[in-house]
């Protein structure tokens, strides 16, 4: 049984101690793992930027395959056209975001000497009116060309201008839909990037947007200041973003950018992309997210390891003290065997001398081995009563009170038979008024077990003085009771621990004086349990003094 007791004991500490070993490396671990969680925050930040990125590409290209929709008209002659156009504007404006983006609509067709001719399309009378052939038109030819070959772009760029041809198989007529500048780098795109980067919030990107066909052509930036070398380097004519730095070409009409029910042509191949949108995290703004990440993360591993750290500590602690107090349990148990002992063996050997006949005809030694009986007994039935009452206590803190006069208590302490036989030198300096609220029995034991002490550790005869007297403490009286004898006194050292349950003196250890250790102790808990205090102070070789204070009772 003792073997398998040790055995439990060290193994809880042997894995406290294993576990407080391993906390290093968990430390470790989770650093690692801290350190790469923001590795993978920094490439998903700037992957969700590239998403960011695509959407904004797709959305822009899908605004304009939806203009290019639009004002498809289809076949008509030239009497119906004008209205069809007309009102296929009107319904392309009142659907879109920013119907300014649309600036003119021209009618364009190759006459019989393969001549193109424009028409302004007049909305206000549903109609259209011949118009000169704009220059950037004429440029889309040089001398000697066929007009159709300019033509047959869907977007110019330059201009800008979606061309939507109205008969693929003939080639002769197109929409030319020319674009206002201004509201496409302006407050189109704003929109546009507040959409897909910020949601509706303020952006806290640098980014620029180019055009990338025939040379560098800054047309919009978060920040005038702002420098393509700051985002981009260039390989010969083609930008190449840094590290971080997304890059995504966009202004382009793709049939995958259209739903399969929009009726109407597309090119049937796709249409490069002109423009270029180069966008990354203000300086400083992904470092400081990806920090606070980093911060919040170490600071919850931290907190776990701590949490961790403190829990195997109360363990080792709560260890300890159980082991302490199986100990000291143990150590009470063979205490209390031990007291028990003595008065038994006592009362064993005076009843067999007892019943012996020739002892039993001297009267005298009859009678003193009655009283020898009868003080063992008293012994026996306080060294149980202080045991119960020890374990109540330690139990429950409550208990009952009544207003208890303080005199009849310490008469009635000092009355003791167990004191019968002592020389005692007694002083009571106590008021028959002096009340406290209490249990007259408990408190009776504290004041018998402070009184025994003294008796104990002084040499005869044992002088004793206890007075008590009403203060006023706080605004409330209270009732101080002092205690002191002129014994042997307590070493300093000791007396911080007299009020420890079965804590023994040197003096007790060496003088091997009866007692099981839970006196005083005892006496502190009944204090307590009445809401008073107890303090000791000693001096060897001159004595000790206990002062203890009690609420006084409202009589």
């Amino acid at each position: 049984m003792a073997i398998v007791s040790r055995w439990r004991r060290y193994s809880i500490r042997l894995l406290i101690v294993a576990v407080s070993a391993f906390l290093p490396v968990i430390a470790a671990l989770q650093y690692r793992s801290v350190e790469e969680l923001t590795r993978l925050e920094r490439e998903n930040m700037t992957g969700n930027l590239r998403i960011a990125a695509e959407e904004f590409s797709a959305e822009f290209d899908v605004g304009l395959a939806y203009l290019y929709q639009a004002f498809y008209v289809g076949n008509a002659d030239a009497k119906d056209f004008g209205p069809r156009l007309a009102s296929a504007y009107g319904r392309w404006s009142q659907s879109a975001s920013h119907p300014e983006l649309v600036a003119r609509v021209y009618s364009a067709r190759v006459d019989g000497d393969g001549e193109l001719e424009f028409w302004a399309l007049n909305v206000q009378d549903a109609r259209l009116e011949p118009a000169a052939v704009p220059a950037w038109a004429r440029r889309r030819w040089p001398p000697g060309h066929s007009a159709t070959e300019g033509m047959n772009e869907a977007l110019w760029d330059d201009v800008p201008a979606v061309v939507v041809p109205q008969d693929i198989s003939r080639s002769d007529r197109w929409v030319v839909v020319v674009l206002d500048m201004d509201v496409l780098v302006g407050d189109f795109l704003s929109s546009l990037m507040q959409h897909c980067f910020a949601g509706g919030v303020a952006l806290d990107f640098d980014f620029m947007i180019f055009n990338q066909i025939g040379g560098f052509n800054r047309l919009y930036s978060s920040d005038p200041a702002l420098a393509a070398e700051d985002l981009m380097h260039f390989e010969g004519t083609l930008a190449v973003p840094y590290e971080g730095t997304v890059g995504m070409p966009f202004f382009g009409i793709h049939s995958r950018h259209v739903p399969e029910d929009w009726v109407g042509p597309l090119p049937e191949t796709s249409v490069e992309h002109y423009w270029r949108l180069v966008i990354r995290h203000q300086p400083g703004t992904l470092e400081s997210a990806v920090g606070a990440i980093r911060t919040r993360s170490l600071f919850v591993n931290l907190g776990s390891l701590l949490f961790l750290a403190v829990s195997i500590l109360l363990l080792l602690v709560a260890t300890r003290k159980s082991e302490r107090w199986a100990r000291e349990q143990l150590e009470f148990v063979a205490r209390t065997a031990h007291e028990l002992r003595t008065p038994l063996a006592i009362i064993n050997v005076a009843s067999e001398n007892l019943s012996d006949d020739a002892i039993v005809s001297d009267v005298e030694r009859a009678r003193h081995y009655g009283r020898l009986i009868q003080r063992e007994s008293n012994r026996l039935s306080k060294l149980v009563e202080n045991s119960l009452l020890h374990s109540r206590l330690a139990s429950e803190r409550s208990i009952t009170a009544h207003p208890i006069s303080l005199a009849e208590i310490i008469g009635d302490a000092l009355g003791d038979d167990a004191f019968d036989g002592s020389t005692i030198d007694v002083g009571v300096e106590i008021g028959p008024d002096v009340k406290i609220l209490g249990d007259y029995h408990a408190l009776r034991c504290a004041f018998q077990n402070l009184f025994s002490n003294s008796i104990k550790y002084s040499d005869p005869p044992c002088r004793l003085r206890v007075s008590a007297e009403t203060k006023v403490d706080s605004g409330s009286e209270a009732v101080e009771v002092v205690v002191e004898d002129r014994g042997r006194g307590i070493p300093l050292s000791e007396l911080p621990h007299i009020f420890e349950p079965f804590f023994r003196g040197e003096n007790a250890r060496e003088t091997q004086a009866e007692g099981s250790g839970i006196g005083l102790s005892l006496v502190k808990r009944i204090i307590e349990a009445h809401g008073g205090t107890i303090h000791g102070t000693s001096t060897l070789g001159q004595g000790s003094k206990f002062t203890l204070r009690f609420p006084s009772a409202v009589v």
